[in-house]
């Protein structure tokens, strides 16, 4: 037993455009969307503990042992809640950095990526052990970044060690 199908040839021409018109529609969607990019400059420069004078910095979680680090350059302005800014200084990135790492002697691995417009152009840095956030460009000169967020084992492996938290 065989079922046929009939379309017409018209329905077939429409497709393809029906198709393109989708396409390009999500193409608009996502095109004010940046990303972060890893880096071992931004690494580098984290664990020298080297603070940018060209960049306003913001942590995510607690003073005492933030999640994530980013510093965004001073041509942008973050448009945030959830980032607490912060006048870093080179002690106070030392001291992050050490507690981050070794947290009640436990290490882990803190990555540096540079934080890129929709052009792939660098607009800011960002060291934390977690690499899932949203960059969307509000206009030319806002950014929203959102805060880290933790996939489900990496939480679970933390939670783990860390009963408390």
């Amino acid at each position: 037993m065989t079922i046929k199908i009939k379309i017409s040839k018209k329905k077939l021409c429409i497709l393809p455009v029906i198709m393109l018109l989708l396409f390009l529609l999500m193409g608009c969607a996502t095109a004010n969307y940046g990303a972060i990019r890893p880096s071992s400059e931004v690494n580098e420069l984290f664990e020298s503990h080297e603070v940018l004078d060209d960049h306003n910095y913001y942590y995510s979680g607690s003073a005492a042992i933030p999640n994530a680090i980013i510093g965004i350059h001073e041509n942008f302005t973050l448009k945030s809640d959830l980032w607490k800014p912060v006048d870093l200084t080179q002690d106070q990135l030392k001291k992050w950095i050490l507690l981050m790492t070794d947290k009640r002697g436990f290490s882990i691995r803190i990555y540096g990526y540079h934080i890129l417009d929709p052009q792939g152009e660098i607009i800011g840095v960002w060291y934390s052990p977690y690499d899932r956030t949203v960059v969307k460009m509000v206009d030319d000169q806002h950014v929203v970044v959102h805060t880290p967020t933790v996939r489900p084992e990496e939480r679970d492996k933390m939670f783990r060690f860390f009963p408390s938290l």
